[in-house]
């Protein structure tokens, strides 16, 4: 369980779950490589391994940590203050922040900020490791 802690989220932990909750990941009905098992193996079973819903995102099963920690976390859970200390949430933040590279770029001719101020400025949490706009605001 990662809780609310992205530093959990680890590529062990990913591993570990995917063992422990393969065999019932047919319970959630967002599942989309098949359909839910719930009324074969019922709801007791199925809450059972209700925490491995964490493992399920709207493709399927998250494959590596950093498929869970974008569905259980985002930019601004990532890219807080603790990021600059923390080499951890510091790599998830830039992995999170270089999705919206474009937003950050130097160079005018190569920067979607202007044509994308909104979808951006969502992003503005990745100042804390460096990535800022530029002053175009």
């Amino acid at each position: 369980y990662f809780g609310d802690d992205p530093t959990k989220v680890t590529e062990e932990l990913v591993t570990k779950c995917h063992g422990v909750c393969a065999q019932r990941l047919c319970c959630f009905s967002d599942y989309s490589l098949q359909s839910s098992c719930r009324a074969t193996v019922g709801e007791d079973e199925c809450e059972l391994y209700s925490l491995c819903d964490q493992l399920v995102t709207e493709n399927g099963v998250a494959s590596d940590a950093l498929e869970v920690e974008e569905k259980e976390f985002g930019v601004n859970e990532l890219c807080i203050d603790k990021a600059a200390v923390d080499t951890t949430l510091f790599s998830a933040c830039k992995e999170t922040c270089q999705r919206r590279s474009c937003c950050f770029e130097s160079n005018p001719g190569y920067s979607c900020y202007e044509l994308e101020k909104d979808w951006c400025d969502e992003y503005e949490a990745c100042s804390v490791i460096g990535y800022n706009f530029q002053d175009n605001r």
